[in-house]
């Protein structure tokens, strides 16, 4: 049976925090200088909406970019069981590769808004209809469906919350999927889902745990992040490469 081995992962994560630290704290500072520069020019550009909007896919691209990055040296790290990783000059990034991580990022972050948008939609739906019919019948039937509609708008985030929750599990493995296995989108996707199958609840409390560091990272003069979200850098992708190691090659 499978299982999320939360403690191996930070494990690996720690040993490749210790052995890589100068080339992760780099990238982080390549991240962090990239978003004060995003930052200063959207405040120029607000006013230019065409402009602004460019400006917004180029700097979505640029976060993409960085992260596909970042994912591609932590699963080599964590490929070494956190040894002494390659330089940047061995990641091997060639362009179809890049594509490839790009689409997936962009199916899985519209996938994830289609369907809460429906559920949204719904929602309102549900509230609007309840509202209408309350305004034609007395002043306490009235009241009565205003409290129904806003119970189901509360229920109706609740809902939104949790397929939030859902999709971000079900999908947790796909882009690292992407660099390892040199899937496309859509079989990234499946691979994840394969991967995720009766270990939600294990990953919701690594996502949990992983939480967990970051806040005392943070507690630590708030400096303490930065070591924190290097060891969870090469977590992810050794608690990845764990699980596919459990559930076999795919079918």
């Amino acid at each position: 049976m499978k299982e999320v081995r939360i403690s191996r992962g930070l494990q690996v994560g720690w040993e490749g925090m210790k052995n890589n630290w100068p080339v992760l704290l780099g990238l982080l500072a390549l991240y962090v200088v990239a978003s004060i520069v995003q930052n200063a020019l959207k405040s120029l550009l607000d006013g230019i909406p065409l402009i602004g909007l460019l400006f917004w896919l180029l700097s979505m691209g640029v976060n993409i970019l960085l992260g596909l990055i970042l994912t591609k040296f932590g699963l080599q790290i964590a490929l070494g069981q956190g040894a002494k990783a390659a330089s940047f000059g061995d990641l091997e990034l060639d362009a179809e590769t890049v594509g490839r991580y790009f689409l997936t990022s962009l199916l899985y972050s519209g996938a994830i808004l289609l369907v809460l948008a429906v559920v949204f939609a719904a929602v309102l739906l549900f509230a609007g209809v309840s509202v209408g019919v309350g305004a034609l019948a007395s002043k306490e039937a009235l009241s009565s469906f205003v409290e129904s509609a806003g119970g189901a708008l509360v229920l109706g985030f609740l809902v939104f919350f949790a397929i939030l929750v859902y999709a971000a599990l079900e999908f947790s493995f796909a882009h690292i999927a992407v660099l390892h296995e040199g899937l496309g989108p859509f079989e990234a996707l499946a691979e994840s889902r394969r991967l995720t199958q009766g270990i939600k609840g294990g990953l919701l409390l690594m996502f949990l745990a992983y939480l967990g560091v970051m806040l005392l990272g943070f507690c630590c003069l708030i400096i303490g992040i930065i070591p924190a979200v290097m060891v969870l850098a090469v977590a992810m992708p050794a608690i990845y490469l764990d699980v596919l190691d459990q559930s076999g090659p795919r079918v």
